[in-house]
């Protein structure tokens, strides 16, 4: 990679190995919203467009070709924002918000829905046991304990 990063989301899109935000430490642990594809056939890591925010933490998830940047912590705190990357556009966008911040989540697809597990809400607080699940058609998130 052409930038060190902790906490980051991995991911695989078309073949290539995907590094999705993060933290590097230079004094101050600085969260990362760039993003790159590292592409095995070439041996080259090469930027992608960056998300609209920092993420550390974030947990990212490929379904149905699009790719899902889900909460994470930067420098205003633990976030429940999500982004969306589409490799036709190129581009990250914001989706809707789930309910919760969520720091480290877990995150699966399962029947064409992402299912958002735990992660932690606060600094320094327990991790959690609830779940969220995003349904892509309608753009809305729903809270499964």
């Amino acid at each position: 990679m052409s930038t060190p990063r902790a906490e980051l989301g991995v991911e695989v899109l078309n073949n290539c190995l995907y590094a999705v935000g993060g933290c590097y430490d230079n004094g101050d642990s600085s969260q990362l919203k760039s993003v790159e594809c590292y592409d095995p056939r070439l041996g080259i890591w090469t930027p992608v467009a960056d998300m609209s925010v920092c993420r550390a933490g974030a947990g990212v998830r490929l379904m149905d070709g699009i790719m899902y940047a889900v909460g994470g912590l930067n420098e205003t705190g633990i976030l429940k924002s999500v982004e969306v990357y589409k490799p036709s556009s190129g581009v990250w966008t914001s989706i809707a918000d789930m309910h919760m911040c969520r720091w480290r989540p877990g995150v699966i697809e399962c029947d064409g829905l992402l299912h958002v597990l735990g992660g932690s809400y606060e600094m320094g607080e327990e991790q959690k046991d609830s779940v969220e699940i995003y349904n892509p058609n309608t753009n809305t998130w729903t809270m499964e304990y």
